[in-house]
């Protein structure tokens, strides 16, 4: 695969509702850890960030955002959703519905599940991918 201007996956930033409860779940559910959270904007932006080694989420809370924001409506402007990869999909999707999280497939599940979304307290899709389908690009 060809990357002629070397670029690297660095962060993603998704506008939300609640920064802490937000970085709280991503730290919770998905193992990430706290990096720094904050104010700017004379107090109008907040914002935390969460990471993993080589990647970071950052989620922005405005005071007062231009559109009506209701629980489990995605924002504009949003993400369509981060997907992460892993050796076992299968056990990870398991271990995840037995914590209670929501998490589907496309369609049916399969006997052994290879990849599967999942919803963050704030409804934003994320999904999961075994590390040998993301390996066919």
């Amino acid at each position: 695969m060809n990357n002629p201007l070397g670029l690297k996956a660095h962060h993603v930033t998704a506008r939300v509702r609640d920064v802490k409860k937000a970085s709280a779940w991503y730290c919770d559910v998905l193992g990430l850890q706290h990096v720094n959270d904050g104010e700017r904007l004379g107090g109008q932006m907040k914002y935390a960030t969460v990471a993993m080694p080589g990647y970071a989420i950052s989620f922005v809370q405005l005071a007062a955002p231009a559109e009506d924001i209701r629980p489990g409506v995605g924002m504009v402007p949003s993400w369509v959703h981060p997907v992460f990869s892993v050796p076992d999909a299968d056990a990870l999707y398991r271990r995840l519905l037995e914590r209670g999280v929501r998490v589907t497939t496309h369609g049916p599940a399969p006997a052994i599940v290879q990849q599967f979304l999942l919803y963050d307290c704030e409804g934003n899709e994320i999904e999961i991918v075994s590390e040998v389908l993301n390996t066919r690009g």
